[in-house]
């Protein structure tokens, strides 16, 4: 169950990652197609533990705080924040989690959202918008768990 809420915590922190990478390259004011793949690290995280205690459960969540690079320990492109709540059952085999993060960047803000599978090899969600050089941003993440500090990150998404 550790890995759970640190493997959504570097789902969506890892989501920030690639989405941190497109701030870094350039990219002009056509639209069209991007692909990235990076790498997220959680910096920190917060887990609230709500009824039954010590169980991880429905309704339990994690707060966190992620850097983002293009490859392992490579510079930093900007952060990610975020949450993921446990949506189902307690005592459910394969936990499932909803997660937002918000990736803070160079040239705007972009916005994850979506369901992660607790153990899961690979969790897509998907790019909801953003705002400044991601204003209109659309698309979709693919995390590939890499251990329970990293993920990496394929982000393809699109703006306006």
């Amino acid at each position: 169950m550790k890995r759970m809420f640190v493997g959504a915590t570097l789902a969506i922190a890892a989501s920030c990652a690639a989405v941190a990478a497109a701030v870094a390259a350039p990219s002009g004011s056509e639209g069209g197609m991007k692909t990235l793949t990076v790498v997220g690290k959680a910096t920190s995280s917060t887990h609230v533990d709500n009824p039954p205690k010590n169980v991880f459960g429905q309704g339990d969540y994690v707060v966190y705080t992620g850097v983002e690079t293009r490859a392992r320990g490579s510079e930093p492109l900007g952060t990610a924040t975020g949450q993921c709540t446990q949506q189902s059952k307690t005592g459910t085999k394969k936990a499932i989690l909803f997660c937002m993060n918000t990736f803070s960047l160079a040239g705007g803000q972009i916005i994850l959202a979506g369901a992660a599978v607790d153990e899961a090899k690979q969790n897509v969600v998907a790019v909801i918008g953003g705002t400044g050089a991601y204003r209109g941003a659309r698309g979709q993440a693919v995390e590939s768990y890499l251990d329970d500090e990293s993920s990496r990150w394929t982000l393809t998404f699109e703006t306006r």
